[in-house]
């Protein structure tokens, strides 16, 4: 055990090096569109323009126009509390990351700081992919309705079919097993404490 702490302490310093890469690649990200001007491209889709290529998709009235079809205006409130709060989210992994790989980094491995922390990441997981989740399932069920407002007709099983595709499995997934990692670590700190106090 003694012989493998360096080598975690110095994958851990590495690892949070690449994590500060990705933060910094994602602000990138998010500034630099502003700076170029890419972020006022306005794209316009016109009926012209857009070939229906499902069979199943029946076209109804073509008066239909989506031009006249107004997003309520709780779905913008929803998707900016939404979206902020998920940026808060992420921020919280973030630094839970960046704490547990520092405590790796000193050979705290197995104590009950470490468990908690990665329990609090696969819970934060968790909720960040439930709330995206959402998010997606009720711009599926709008999308929906404006293709019916629009006079168009919506196939049978499509509505299933988009709200399971909405669903981020993976990231669930991930927070799931997680969680339990973290309740594993903390039953091994236990012991840990135990054998310390032992000896």
């Amino acid at each position: 055990m003694q012989n493998s702490t360096p080598a975690i302490q110095s994958f851990a310093k590495k690892a949070r090096i690449a994590l500060y890469f990705l933060v910094g690649l994602s602000v990138l990200g998010w500034v630099m569109p502003e700076f170029l001007g890419i972020g006022d491209i306005d794209i316009t889709v016109t009926d012209e323009e857009i070939s229906v290529t499902n069979p199943d998709i029946q076209t109804g009235s073509q008066d239909g126009d989506f031009d006249e079809l107004e997003i309520p205006a709780w779905f913008d409130i929803f998707m900016i509390l939404s979206t902020l709060l998920i940026v808060i989210l992420w921020l919280m992994i973030i630094f839970q990351i960046d704490r547990l790989f520092a405590a790796f980094q000193k050979g705290e491995l197995f104590t009950s700081l470490t468990a908690r922390r990665i329990s609090n990441i696969g819970w934060i997981m968790l909720g960040t992919a439930i709330i995206s989740s959402l998010q997606e399932i009720i711009d599926s069920i709008l999308f929906e309705d404006l293709i019916m407002a629009a006079g168009e007709n919506v196939p049978d099983g499509m509505s299933a079919l988009m709200t399971s595709a909405s669903i981020d499995y993976p990231i669930l997934i991930g927070a799931l097993a997680i969680t339990v990692i973290a309740r594993v670590m903390k039953t091994a700190a236990d012991l840990q404490e135990e054998m310390n106090s032992v000896i």
